[in-house]
């Protein structure tokens, strides 16, 4: 049974990463030839860079400001302005602290240019009355690992279970990765086990009732998100040996804490 430690779509989750932060860098530092060095003065920090589709967008003031209303107070209207739109609502998070909170969650993959109407917080001169910065959101991306296969029980070798674990480039509830995937042998689908970690970025299954025949077979494993992520859709194919066959179905090497195959 072919089992890598680490699939192509990891592989291709990190190469894609490392591709959109290239291009965020890139035009993270065109805004940041534009900025007015007198910003500085006045914003202390924003956000930028690559960001999650849960996050919210800050613009933290460099003082305590006088016209900051009560924690969650709502803020002025229209004093952020995003290119593509998004709805929500921006809030006091502190006295130097303003936060926009989408109502849902930010589009996978999409990049945002955003338009802070500081003027309308701050008493500045005209050319520093709109600060202009932008963000990403990191795109979506699964990657899946076959980590055990093995009997049910060591006295029968029909029975077996598959033991595998999905990582996502972005958070995702275990009930909604749940629906993207199917397990099948031959005709007969088989039943997924699934524990989320707490980061809601790894998730492990277990598929029980794979059958072990006297001829040998597959599970595939399907998955397809494409109503909502319009790139994703794979598969992974587990080889089953049959009864009468004695082979190595993986070699792995383990580094630490100690060495061994």
């Amino acid at each position: 049974m072919k089992n890598p430690s680490v699939s192509s779509v990891l592989i291709r989750i990190l190469m894609l990463l490392l591709l959109t932060t290239a291009v965020q860098c890139k035009r993270q530092k065109k805004l940041a030839d534009e900025l007015n060095p007198a910003f500085t003065e006045k914003i202390a920090a924003f956000t930028s860079g690559i960001i999650s589709s849960e996050s919210t967008i800050r613009v933290i003031l460099a003082e305590d400001n006088p016209k900051a209303g009560d924690v969650n107070a709502p803020a002025p209207d229209g004093l952020f302005r995003f290119k593509p739109e998004i709805k929500g609502q921006a809030v006091w998070a502190d006295k130097r602290t303003l936060e926009f909170r989408p109502e849902g969650k930010l589009k996978s993959g999409q990049e945002y240019e955003v338009r802070f109407n500081l003027g309308d917080v701050a008493d500045v001169e005209k050319p520093l009355s709109v600060f202009k910065f932008g963000f990403s959101v990191v795109k979506q991306e699964f990657g899946l690992v076959i980590n055990e296969y093995q009997t049910l029980n060591e006295n029968d070798l029909v029975w077996n279970r598959i033991k595998g674990s999905i990582n996502t480039s972005d958070v995702i509830d275990n009930e909604e990765i749940k629906e993207y995937f199917i397990a099948r042998q031959n005709n007969r689908k088989l039943r997924f086990k699934w524990e989320a970690g707490e980061d809601r970025r790894s998730f492990s299954f277990t598929i029980d009732s794979v059958e072990r025949t006297e001829t040998p077979g597959k599970v595939i494993i399907e998955w397809d998100a494409t109503n909502k992520y319009d790139h994703i859709k794979g598969s992974h194919e587990t080889e089953i040996p049959s009864l009468a066959d004695y082979k190595v179905l993986d070699v792995r090497v383990n580094h630490q804490p100690e060495q061994f195959i």
